[in-house]
């Protein structure tokens, strides 16, 4: 870190805490303390709550609000963990959010996210002026005079406090102390310096002071404390400048509101504070909450967000914090080459002949088939692309008259086709047992489970899209099995780390991450490859399905361990902020092509010509803090119900994982 001074002026730090002097403090502070609750999870319109839980901190908080972390919190549901039937006519909760990204929004986003120069700055000299003391194991700060626990997020508060930033700017504006503290000393008197690094006095003169610094002691002493301390700096900016990766929440404080999602915060910012140039970002890690606020306010703002109990909450219990891998991931990663072998033996029989899909498949004919004379039963998913084990669910296309099975149906013959299948079903009690019906969903389906074989089944009527997906992964894993082996591993290591949030990342998406990376790696052809070689188009839905049957454009004389390291690292270093994963490419792309339509790639003709003429039809939802677009039906985004925090989670996974299965291969 370079001692050079900063071209951000300090004193500027100091205009914001002059226009709020002590007495301005004491009469502004429950009207700020009011707007600056929406940084801390509080639903702006709720009633006061009486009921408060205690946490071993020593800390009380509102129930409703200790509800709303752990709803962030919380790991997803198991699927058909619910015996109960009930008909679901709420929307997920990423499909609430139905604005258009627009290139404005995405500038604002790139502005929101820019590490601000007086923030780094404050770090930069906060560390300057300070050290970690041996013998207490706390940061001592030699412009305050205080021990700072070496948290880094007490130091950060610490930093932000107004002595600190009083006693920065004296210290920036005399030379002679700012010289002495560049060395860890201060003059503690008329007569006499200290060192704190080497804890002895000096005399206080240019003499005393020259032959102290040039002391070899002095010199080892000083250059460890100024070493471990810009490596701390170095490592803490690092960690800051990717806050991107961190954020759950939003609020804008002028204005008093909370935001869940990005796309919500941004339109309102692009509404509301367009055209005001003294509108700023701050944030808290540990909150996981970005919030606007007017300049002059800035420093003030998170002093107040400091003292929420909320915060004081969060930051003790670090619940937003990724917790270290699961000891029983670790173990899995230890015996890696034997799971994944394990794995595709144990799908094998599933894959070569499933006669618990074909007991099924004659009972759901038996079922509806008087109704739909005309009725063809597609399966697909896990259980036909050689992914599936025994107690895998079944997916099911119903094609009820026929001719159905490339055509865009309108959502009323959709849900019309539903109602009929349900009643049908629900009759047949002895063959099958409904649990859900959830017809607003991207695709309405129909879950229930069949008695004779007890699977899980999920009947859905739209279009022929996802059997199409279906062969498609199938070919690649029969054509590539160290595809299909790698993919197996990879969705058990994923399961067991349990990662957090409402929503995981699928099945479905995790077998194109791996084909993604097997594409990028050259082991693969892209989809486009396989379409131009098919030379036969085949819409369903107006996207094209007419794909050729996948050959490894690479030998893969790689082992296995090696193609996991490889698929560890691919997504521990992905740049998830600005790329979108792309099979039908083989290639990333830029999330800001997809506002600029005109710079796509011409692969994505049907994508832009979709984009003109679909109307209020949902775009590819580049807002999302994942993005892998489906290689066929190119406006869908696979990972767009992905939080910030489960893909912060996964990545730092990704990244312990490399370690784990690197050291094991080295021994």
């Amino acid at each position: 870190m370079t001692t050079m001074e900063s071209p951000f002026e300090i004193e500027e730090l100091m205009t914001i805490l002059r226009k709020h002097c002590i007495i301005e403090q004491e009469r502004n502070f429950y009207n700020i303390l009011s707007q600056q609750s929406a940084t801390a999870h509080f639903d702006i319109k709720q009633q006061p709550c009486c009921s408060k839980k205690k946490h071993n901190n020593n800390v009380s908080i509102p129930n409703d609000i200790y509800m709303e972390i752990t709803e962030l919190l919380k790991w997803p549901v198991k699927k058909g963990s619910s015996k109960i039937f009930k008909v679901t006519n709420t929307t997920k909760s990423i499909q609430n959010c139905k604005g258009t990204y627009t290139k404005s929004m995405f500038m604002l986003e790139e502005k929101i996210f820019l590490l601000p120069e007086r923030i780094t700055t404050m770090i930069e000299k906060g560390f300057e002026f300070s050290f970690v003391s041996k013998k207490s194991q706390k940061r001592f700060c030699l412009l305050c005079n205080e021990n700072i626990s070496d948290n880094l997020q007490k130091f950060y508060e610490h930093i932000h406090c107004s002595k600190h930033v009083s006693c920065l700017k004296q210290m920036m504006e005399n030379k002679e102390c700012s010289f002495l503290a560049k060395e860890f000393m201060k003059i503690i008197s008329n007569d006499y310096i200290r060192c704190y690094g080497c804890q002895v006095d000096c005399f206080n003169c240019l003499k005393s002071f020259l032959e102290h610094s040039k002391n070899n002691i002095h010199k080892k002493i000083s250059s460890q404390l100024r070493k471990y301390s810009n490596y701390q700096c170095n490592q803490f900016l690092k960690e800051l400048k990717n806050y991107w990766y961190n954020i759950q929440t939003y609020a804008c404080i002028p204005c008093n509101r909370k935001f869940n999602f990005k796309l919500d915060f941004l339109q309102h910012l692009d509404e509301i504070h367009r055209d005001e140039t003294d509108i700023v970002y701050d944030f808290c890690i540990p909150c996981a909450i970005l919030w606007a606020v007017y300049e002059d306010k800035t420093l003030y703002s998170y002093l107040i967000h400091c003292n929420l109990t909320m915060h004081k909450y969060l930051a003790k219990n670090l619940d937003f914090k990724i917790k270290e891998m699961p000891k029983h991931v670790k173990d899995l990663l230890n015996h890696a080459e034997k799971t994944a072998e394990d794995l595709f033996r144990l799908s094998e029989d599933i894959f070569k002949n499933d006669l618990m899909q074909k007991k099924l498949l004659q009972s759901l004919k038996s079922s509806l088939g008087p109704q739909f004379p005309a009725l063809k039963i597609y399966p697909f998913g896990s259980r036909l692309t050689g992914l599936g084990f025994p107690n895998s669910d079944i997916d099911i296309f119903l094609d009820c008259n026929g001719d159905a099975y490339g055509q865009n149906d309108s959502s009323s013959s959709v849900c019309n086709y539903l109602d009929i299948t349900k009643k049908l079903l629900c009759k047949d009690e002895d063959s099958w047992i409904m649990q859900e019906i959830l017809k607003q969903s991207r695709t309405p389906i129909i879950r229930l489970r069949h008695r004779l074989t007890e699977l899980q089944c999920d009947i859905s009527f739209t279009n022929g899209l996802s059997v199409e997906n279906t062969k498609l992964i199938r070919s690649f894993n029969e054509a590539c099995p160290p595809c299909r082996k790698l993919i197996l591993f990879v969705k058990k290591w994923l399961s067991s780390c349990c990662l957090p949030g409402r929503h995981c990342i699928t099945n479905y998406a995790l077998s194109w991450f791996v084909i993604f990376y097997l594409q990028k790696s050259k082991f693969l052809p892209s989809i486009d490859t396989l379409i131009k070689q098919k030379s036969e188009s085949r819409l369903i839905s107006g996207w094209e399905t007419g794909v050729d049957c996948p050959i490894p454009t690479k030998s893969m004389d790689m082992s296995f361990t090696k193609l996991l390291i490889g698929f560890f690292n691919f997504y521990g270093d992905f740049n998830y902020k600005d790329h979108v994963a792309c099979p039908l490419l083989g290639d990333v792309v830029r999330k800001q092509d997809f506002i600029n339509i005109s710079n796509l790639p011409k692969a994505m003709s049907l994508y832009t010509s979709y984009v003109k003429t679909s109307g209020n039809s949902e775009m590819f939802r580049i807002d999302s803090p994942m993005c892998i677009q489906d290689p066929l039906d190119l406006s869908h985004n696979l990972t767009k119900a992905v939080q910030p925090l489960t893909l912060e989670a996964f990545k730092k996974h990704c990244k312990d994982s490399v370690n784990i299965v690197c050291d094991i291969s080295h021994d």
